[in-house]
């Protein structure tokens, strides 16, 4: 699995692989945050997202993201009972 923390000024990126029971991390990097002024476009966000891949040589399709509280929202929303599994599909 590849996790990407997209910060404000650096991106921080590791690459983690299962062997067995363990966790190994197998490749780590940091990289300059791409410059933006008002909003980071979808084609630079896919770049910067291209680039970290290669740095960490990742195979994985897996890949978790997190970004800044300043850069997310949180909605609350209402949603029909439902099976826990049909929830995380949602």
């Amino acid at each position: 699995m590849l996790a990407v923390d997209l910060g404000g000024r650096t991106t921080k990126a590791v690459n983690i692989q299962r062997h067995g029971e363990n966790f190994v991390l197998t490749n780590y990097a940091l990289m300059d945050a791409p410059i933006f002024e008002k909003s980071l476009s979808p084609e630079m966000l896919a770049e910067h997202l291209k680039a970290i891949s290669q740095a960490l040589d990742a195979k994985s399709k897996l890949v978790t993201l997190t970004v800044g509280v300043n850069d997310s929202l949180v909605r609350h929303t209402e949603m029909p009972r439902m099976p826990v599994e049909d929830l995380r599909m949602a």
